[in-house]
């Protein structure tokens, strides 16, 4: 069977079992067993799929399909901002959306040597995506989960700048004495909306998720921090309708950029 035949058909399982992108997951499995990246996928449609490959890619299919288990889980590793990063239950799974954070503090930000905190690092994609494109910056990943840093560590590492990166086991920022910058993907989830969510997001970790009645628990928390690091400079991604709240919080300082569908998605603040 041609990779181009394979996927449709799975794409249909995918997609029947209720799976929001399963064009994409289809294609995300072939690339993760034949060890080459999605776009290469895409470029070799008209190649035969061996009987070993297609047999391993129907088995995650069905797994997929019976749990709702996020793909991410099932293989070990997801993409994030053109980079591979490993992934277990111990952290949340990147989200694209959250590269408009990655893509607002590179936009703002030149490559001067800058000491940075990434809040809630998780598997590290926001603080190595940022590394990556800056040669001179060290970032500091802070999360309170063990499992969390150790992973974190090995993907700095496997994306070539695990001398930059400096994991740290405390709540938030606790630990952390000073930064030129912060960036932070906090949980921003109200309890209440817990009911309504894709049955893969409980998978997921819960205390990369809620915070509080309203979402806003951590974020409320965020001022304090900027103020006691000294930092610059401040990003973070928030959830949908939470803009008016964050700017009650953070003032005429706070800068609000919207996604590529018009959502109001990170918030930016500057200090001088």
């Amino acid at each position: 069977m041609k990779l181009e035949d394979w996927i449709s058909v799975a794409s249909e399982k995918l997609s029947r079992a209720g799976c929001e992108s399963p064009k994409i997951e289809a294609e995300l499995i072939l690339a993760y067993l034949l060890n080459i990246s999605r776009g290469k996928v895409l470029a070799s449609m008209n190649h035969e799929l061996s009987d070993d490959v297609m047999l391993k890619a129907d088995d995650i299919v069905e797994r997929r399909c019976a749990t709702r288990k996020p793909l991410a889980y099932i293989i070990g590793q997801w993409d994030f901002f053109g980079l591979t990063f490993n992934i277990n239950e111990s952290v949340m799974v990147p989200r694209p959306e959250t590269e408009l954070l990655v893509e607002a503090v590179l936009g703002r930000l030149s490559d001067e040597p800058l000491l940075g905190v990434d809040i809630g690092t998780g598997c590290g994609n926001i603080a190595i995506a940022l590394l990556v494109n800056r040669e001179n910056w060290k970032i500091f990943g802070t999360d309170i989960l063990p499992e969390a840093l150790f992973l974190a560590r090995a993907n700095a590492s496997k994306n070539w700048v695990g001398d930059r990166f400096f994991p740290v086991a405390c709540d938030l920022a606790e630990a952390i004495k000073k930064a030129d910058f912060i960036v932070c993907n906090p949980p921003y989830i109200p309890e209440s909306e817990k009911s309504d969510l894709q049955k893969e997001v409980m998978f997921e970790p819960r205390q990369a998720l809620f915070a509080g009645e309203d979402g806003m628990d951590v974020i409320k928390r965020l001022p304090n921090i900027f103020r006691r690091l000294g930092a610059k400079f401040l990003a973070f991604e928030f959830g949908y309708g939470q803009a008016e709240k964050v700017r009650q919080i953070f003032g005429e300082d706070c800068e609000i950029i919207e996604d590529y569908s018009g959502i109001p998605r990170v918030a930016v603040v500057r200090r001088t």
